[in-house]
């Protein structure tokens, strides 16, 4: 009898014990869904919100229960319209920039963990600038560093691999110039709000 119940007590410990503190799963997914995108800045004058594109894929690596971090490759159309006074656009212009984005996020997940909270730096690269539907990526820097915010909930959905189904609002500020035109360019950045449908999988 003693000797069961040794054999049963290294058992849990090797096996039971240990499943407890088990991390998640890594899960990758991807997401699209819509951008409105404006520019900031104290040498800007007025300036409205264009409507954009963005799509990208992410993994999400558990550190604990609750905490994962986020890499993300992402496409977006940023830009907006300038109604007065833009350095690359003194008489008002609808300005598009397109970008390829990569966000390294902390994705903070308490309680149940369908409501999450992403937060982290973002770099991008330009791709390509129109201004009035015209080549103007002489302009503009070819880089752009940020910050993003963000609110995230899930659905759960158990078919196969897929894990769920999600929406997220995101925030991005632009923290670097947008304009090239060496020390004294002008003080706009970029900065944007989206909305974005996704899917996760294990």
């Amino acid at each position: 009898m003693r000797n069961r119940l040794w054999m049963l007590s290294l058992w849990m410990a090797f096996v039971g014990i240990p499943s407890l503190y088990a991390q998640p799963a890594p899960t990758v997914g991807f997401a699209a869904g819509w951008v409105q995108a404006t520019f900031s800045g104290k040498d800007l004058g007025r300036a409205a919100y264009r409507a954009g594109f963005s799509a990208g894929v992410f993994l999400s690596y558990p550190l604990a229960n609750w905490l994962a971090i986020r890499p993300e490759f992402w496409y977006e159309m940023k830009g907006g319209k300038q109604l007065a006074g833009a350095p690359f656009a003194p008489d008002g212009a609808s300005v598009r920039i397109t970008y390829t984005s990569l966000p390294l996020l902390l994705q903070v997940a308490p309680g149940t963990g369908r409501v999450r909270l992403l937060l982290g730096p973002q770099f991008s690269v330009r791709l390509n600038t129109e201004v009035e539907g015209e080549d103007a990526d002489m302009f503009f820097q070819a880089f752009d560093v940020g910050g993003v915010g963000g609110l995230e909930v899930g659905l759960p959905v158990q078919r196969g691999l897929m894990q769920e189904v999600f929406i997220a609002g995101r925030y991005y500020l632009g923290l670097t110039k947008i304009d090239h035109s060496g020390p004294r360019a002008d003080d706009v950045k970029n900065r944007s709000f989206s909305l974005t449908l996704g899917v996760a999988f294990r």
